[in-house]
């Protein structure tokens, strides 16, 4: 291979300083051009932008009003399984079944020591009519989900 050697006197320079100072005055003068616009860019549209600020906080504002104002509805019956024991089942659940299916056609408030046809399960979670052949304790809605069910027929002494 055949090297090629070239004398460094013979190639023309470019004195630093020249190049340097031309380089540094073109970015300072681009800079001041740059931050001329921005500044002349926001003094026109100081009212839009403020204007849109201001709205962005009108809707943070409503934002955080509604999420703060939203509280979920309580429901009492969340934590019961459809297997769940009707014996097991609060007073406040049932209620809140009734009230739910049944205040518009037979409005009926629950008394907390409430031990009925609704919150019995003397068979574990089988459904015991309350007629002829079993009454007294020995009848009861069953589960949760027979609850739930026989909740459409509105009659709080279902069976008995």
């Amino acid at each position: 291979m055949t090297e090629i050697i070239v004398p460094i006197d013979t190639l023309p320079t470019i004195s630093d300083r020249s190049c340097w100072s031309s380089l540094q005055e073109r970015f300072e003068k681009a800079y001041e051009n740059g931050l001329f616009s921005a500044q002349q860019w926001l003094q026109r549209n100081v009212k839009w932008i403020a204007a849109s600020v201001f709205l962005i906080a009108i809707v943070v504002g409503i934002v955080i009003i509604v999420v703060i104002n939203n509280k979920s509805p309580d429901f009492p019956c969340i934590s019961y399984s459809e297997q769940s024991l009707a014996s097991s089942v609060s007073i406040a659940c049932v209620q809140y079944m009734w009230t739910a299916n049944c205040a518009t056609r037979a409005p009926y408030t629950f008394p907390a020591n409430y031990v009925g046809w609704w919150n019995r399960s003397p068979e574990g979670t089988t459904m015991v009519p309350c007629n002829g052949l079993k009454n007294g304790p020995a009848c009861g809605v069953g589960s949760y989900s027979n609850m739930v069910t026989y909740m459409q027929y509105c009659n709080i002494h279902f069976y008995q």
